[in-house]
């Protein structure tokens, strides 16, 4: 144990000896050190993680808006209906009406390559799919699929109003506007879209009864025989109610006069009929309805729906008008038809 106190102060006294030969430290340059502080590294580390995080950022965005883009459907400013008013990304609940449609004749409405189009329609969005722009009104369930439809590109979903979801599948109606080209749109202006026209018949106003008035009991069946043999003189028929088990039958004719007509018929059958002008005699009727069935493209962007006909004229639903679909037209004879254009040209 003492050898070992011995020890311990040996050392201790060789360290302090040590440290007594050492010379004096220099007295630091207080000014030298006012004048140029120590540098700190933190401002150089606050700019290299403010550098990556605006890589990261632009990266993710430039991400995002691949993906967004993958989709046919990306966010850019969208234009005003108004060409005087600067675009801007306003919120669907705010977003201006539809323009009123265009009324063009049959030529006006064919669309060709590069031209401005417009429409009020379906928009389906799809994943792994182009975004569809279509006619009429797509519902889940009902009409699964969006008939008829075009490719749209810069579309800002965001501006489509009432959009919604089902199944991973976006659905919503708007209006938009945009060039035509290769088969699909690039969209420049949307809007809030038209009310959907239903295409409801014509109401039809009975003829003025004859003396004794209409009849209870009416039997239509000899009327229907001589009418339905003469497809050359008359066309289509429908029936109004006068009054309890008073029915009227309203008879089409194309050429003879009405007057003439409505007297020998009743003179023939009865009371109960009245006469209204047609466009064609059924003939007619049969002949073109023919040749645009022949032209019909289920799904297509041409012919979709075959109408209509006897006391309406045939009703023809397009998507898209070409030249050459117009030029079938035509040929067949548009005055014996009701052509409707969905998608317009901007004229």
């Amino acid at each position: 144990m003492t050898d070992m106190i011995d020890v311990d102060r040996r050392l201790r006294d060789a360290g302090t000896a040590w440290r007594a030969r050492q010379p004096e430290p220099a007295e630091p340059d207080w000014q030298r050190l006012a004048v140029r502080p120590p540098r700190r590294r933190w401002p150089a580390l606050a700019a290299v993680a403010a550098a990556v995080a605006v890589l990261v950022v632009l990266g993710g965005t430039a991400l995002y808006l691949g993906a967004f883009r993958q989709k046919a459907t990306p966010a850019p400013p969208v234009a005003s209906p108004d060409p005087t008013v600067t675009p801007s990304a306003t919120p669907s609940a705010t977003m201006p009406p539809a323009p009123p449609a265009a009324r063009l004749s049959l030529a006006d409405s064919v669309v060709r390559d590069g031209d401005v189009v417009e429409a009020s329609g379906s928009v389906l969005v799809e994943p792994g799919r182009p975004v569809q722009f279509c006619d009429g009104i797509w519902l889940m369930g009902w009409n699964r699929g969006c008939s008829g439809g075009v490719n749209v590109f810069d579309l800002n979903l965001d501006l489509v109003p009432d959009l919604k979801e089902e199944g991973g599948v976006r659905f919503g109606r708007t209006w938009l506007r945009g060039v035509f080209r290769d088969g699909g749109i690039t969209v420049t202006a949307q809007a809030r879209p038209a009310p959907v026209d239903l295409g409801r018949r014509k109401s039809v106003t009975l003829c003025k009864p004859p003396r004794g008035g209409w009849e209870q009991g009416f039997d239509p069946t000899a009327l229907f025989t001589y009418v339905g043999a003469r497809p050359e003189r008359f066309n289509g028929w429908t029936v109004a109610a006068a009054g309890a088990g008073r029915n009227v039958y309203v008879i089409g004719v194309p050429r003879a006069g009405l007057p003439a007509t409505l007297r020998d018929l009743r003179g023939a059958f009865g009371p109960n009929i009245c006469v209204v002008r047609v466009r064609v005699d059924a003939l007619t009727e049969r002949r073109v309805r023919a040749a645009l069935e022949r032209l019909l493209q289920p799904g297509g962007t041409g012919i979709g729906t075959i109408a209509g006909g006897g006391l309406d004229p045939v009703r023809v639903e397009i998507s898209v008008l070409s030249q050459r679909l117009y030029d079938r037209l035509h040929a067949i004879g548009p005055d014996a038809m009701d052509v409707k254009v969905w998608l317009l040209p901007v004229r």
